[in-house]
């Protein structure tokens, strides 16, 4: 009987040990919210009247793009969540000739939106799963040489390396932590040894702006 209740408890233990640690598992992913800035130059901006040419790049680089990227073991799930921009502004803009005097009144609201797009990435099979409106495609991960510099920089109190290469026909410049113990990065970049929590490419930035850790892992994320 004593065996008996012995094994019982024993199978119960381990039971719970088992349980125990699939929901640490589960909970132990990284979550990495990013904004992106994307700073335009007036020459595209050619086809806008000169004179509300500058308001007109004001409201475009003031635009903000939010993502989370979630990291759990060797799988990268990033979304850029649909986003409606709806910025008002009115007022009254001088002339580029300063010797005219002459004053335009104009709304310079802007409207607009952007798509959600989710991506699943694998750092082993180095591929990624994307869908945009509903449509999913898969695809093998551009393969690139990365270049390790000697500029290091904080960010959110991590401590990242800068490496470069070319991405797109583009310079892509990231800023890497290797403090967290996991590989990631944001949207279609490629993996690089590290998280990822800064990048440069072409004329747009995205910086990490908030790192949760013990986080849950996505569900149905695709």
């Amino acid at each position: 009987m004593k065996i008996k209740f012995f094994i019982m408890r024993l199978l119960f233990l381990t039971s719970l040990v088992f349980i125990l640690s699939v929901v640490g598992y589960s909970q132990s992913a990284i979550k990495v919210s990013f904004v992106t800035q994307t700073q335009h130059s007036e020459t595209s901006l050619k086809s806008v009247p000169s004179h509300i040419r500058t308001a007109a790049l004001q409201q475009l680089n003031s635009i903000k793009k939010k993502s989370v990227m979630i990291v759990q073991g060797s799988v990268v799930y990033f979304e850029i969540k649909p986003q409606q921009i709806d910025i008002k502004q009115e007022g009254t803009i001088s002339s580029n000739d300063r010797t005219s005097g002459v004053l335009f009144s104009k709304d310079l609201s802007l409207e607009g939106s952007y798509p959600g797009i989710k991506l699943l990435k694998n750092y082993k099979t180095k591929t990624i799963k994307t869908k945009i409106k509903g449509k999913l495609t898969t695809e093998k991960l551009a393969a690139v040489n990365w270049k390790i510099t000697n500029k290091k920089k904080k960010i959110l109190g991590y401590s990242c390396y800068e490496a470069t290469t070319t991405f797109k026909n583009k310079l892509l410049t990231v800023y890497v932590t290797n403090d967290l113990k996991v590989s990631g990065s944001p949207s279609d970049l490629p993996f690089i040894n590290g998280l990822v929590l800064l990048y440069k490419h072409g004329n747009s930035t995205t910086t990490a702006q908030r790192i949760e850790l013990n986080q849950e892992e996505p569900l149905n994320f695709l």
